[in-house]
């Protein structure tokens, strides 16, 4: 509630900083002055404007708008300590301008003079009673400046206003806890509980309060009276589980463990994770036959809902049923699109049962759901990448490029457009991109990739041999990019050049990783008449797919 009514004051204080106009005292030789200062306000011209108004600010007729003009102007510019300044005289000469008080107030704070900023909204609520939001902006920036018996003070105006509430007995439980006043804490809470006997959280807030200052049996025993006071309150029973498991009385805590997620009380995204905690000690029988009461009796009551869908989700989960799994996260998808983390659960499930047809419908509907979010659609296209789905690999990827700032990962993004295009047999696309890749990032992957693609489609071959070149050239001994090299030589005819340039590719790699470079060694070989070495190489590459 603080912050909503802190947020309601920003709002209102931005929208109130209209222009004041002269007083009413009668004319003065400045006038034309004045209006050609707010002319200059008005029309942007802020430098003109403050030189008009500091000389305003020298007559008793416009004194008090000209520094409050001054003051706002300074303000807007992030000149807090010169608008403190001119707030503070227009404050201190015309103590009942609001306007001024507020600038007064919010600069303060702006420098981090929390104690004049927070008496300044002290003041402003005690001028205009009638604006609460003043009242909490004091208490908040007590609060942010660690004043502690000043937002003390602040808090009991907030009650004398909106009157007690559990919140604001919490939150002065908290501030003498700051000022390490123990017993006023325990008073406070005693208080309530002695004027509002009716209201259960003032007995859960005491047990909490003795729980965290480590009387474990004060805090239980308070429990015990209160579950006896309102044995419907489920909120009460699950703390006094809490504090029985605490206790080591286990079945105390079970009794009332069951009683706090059947009752009322407790909200059922509360409840899901206790309940989950349940079922990972199923093999205790007294567990498994209270998850099993509670489960039956919650999904009767809940079923449907998402907070249960994403539970029963996670229990298939646990026992490996990924195709169950994958059914209630797509359901809690459709109950809520927007949830991102929904999407990448169910879309791990997808790769695992392998169901490509849903991967792509998954990433087709982050894509819609989520087209505002730049991060999340750069990783869509690697994962269309990944997919081989290349049409809409190569369209985001080139609309991201666009848009990014960072010329790097515009680079790899154009680049991974110009590998789609080609792979879409959109020659003229892919060279494009890649035009647009190499012009921010003259990077060694995306020169050997150009050129690997150009290679592949028998396109610029010569071309292509210039890009391995200076592929190589950046990155040495690079094994994948000796290949591309002794590829695109194969391809000009080149074939005694691109046997050296493979020997070494091979040469340098693992024997696991030499899948696929076998197979061009192998036509590199056969083209140079080598047969027999070329059914050598074609029997390593049949061997390496075998395993």
């Amino acid at each position: 509630m603080h912050k909503k009514l802190a947020l309601l004051w920003a709002l209102l204080f931005t929208a109130s900083l209209y222009a004041q106009g002269p007083s009413e005292e009668g004319p003065s030789v400045l006038s034309g002055t004045f209006y050609k200062a707010e002319t200059y306000r008005i029309t942007g011209r802020t430098d003109l404007a403050m030189e008009l108004y500091e000389v305003l600010a020298k007559d008793p007729v416009y004194r008090e708008t000209a520094l409050y003009q001054l003051a706002r102007m300074h303000f807007e510019q992030n000149q807090f300590f010169q608008a403190f300044d001119l707030a503070t005289q227009g404050a201190e000469a015309y103590p009942k301008n609001l306007w001024l008080l507020r600038i007064k107030a919010q600069s303060a704070k702006s420098i981090g003079d929390f104690k004049t900023a927070g008496r300044s909204f002290d003041l402003l609520y005690t001028l205009a009673p009638q604006q609460p939001e003043y009242l909490f902006e004091g208490y908040s920036t007590y609060l942010e400046g660690q004043l502690f018996r000043d937002a003390l003070d602040a808090l009991s105006k907030i009650e004398d206003f909106k009157g007690t509430s559990p919140e604001l007995i919490q939150d002065r439980v908290r501030l003498y806890v700051q000022l390490k006043d123990p017993k006023s804490a325990e008073r406070s809470l005693k208080t309530a509980m002695t004027i509002a006997p009716e209201v259960p959280e003032y007995r859960g807030l005491l047990s909490q309060y003795y729980g965290s200052t480590g009387k474990t049996k004060k805090a239980y025993k308070v429990l015990i009276a209160a579950v006896d006071a309102f044995p419907e309150n489920g909120a009460l029973h699950m703390e006094l589980a809490r504090m029985a498991q605490k206790m080591e009385e286990t079945a105390t805590a079970l009794y009332h463990m069951e009683q706090g997620l059947v009752l009322e009380g407790v909200p059922l995204e509360d409840k899901i994770p206790v309940l989950l905690s349940i079922y990972e000690r199923r093999d205790n029988p007294s567990f498994r036959a209270l998850f099993d009461r509670v489960f039956n009796l919650l999904e009767s009551r809940h079923e449907g809902r998402i907070e249960f869908l994403l539970l029963t989700a996670q229990i298939h989960l646990d026992n490996e049923r990924w195709h169950e799994a994958l059914e209630h996260y797509l359901a809690a998808i459709a109950m809520n699109p927007s949830n991102y983390t929904l999407y990448q659960m169910a879309y791990s499930l997808s790769q695992e049962i392998g169901d490509l047809d849903g991967q792509i419908a998954l990433l087709e509907s982050m894509e819609e759901n989520f087209g505002d979010d730049h991060d999340i659609l750069e990783s869509l296209v690697f994962e269309y990448y990944n997919l081989g789905r290349w049409e809409p690999c190569a369209r985001l990827a080139g609309q991201r490029a666009a848009m990014t700032l960072d010329p790097e990962a515009a680079s790899n993004l154009y680049t991974m457009a110009g590998t789609a295009w080609f792979q879409l047999d959109s020659f003229e696309l892919g060279e494009e991109a890649y035009g647009k890749a190499l012009d921010l990032e003259r990077s060694a992957t995306t020169l050997n990739n150009y050129a690997w693609d150009l290679a592949t489609h028998d396109r610029k071959l010569e071309f292509a041999l210039q890009l391995t070149a200076e592929s190589n050239q950046l990155q040495t001994l690079e094994p994948t990019y000796l290949d591309t090299w002794a590829w695109v030589l194969y391809k000009l005819g080149r074939y005694e050049e691109a046997r050296v340039k493979i020997e070494l590719a091979l040469q340098l790699l693992k024997e696991v990783d030499r899948a696929g470079i076998y197979l061009h060694a192998a036509k590199i070989e056969q083209a140079l008449g080598n047969d027999e070495r070329a059914k050598v190489y074609r029997k390593k590459e049949a061997l390496l797919k075998q395993q």
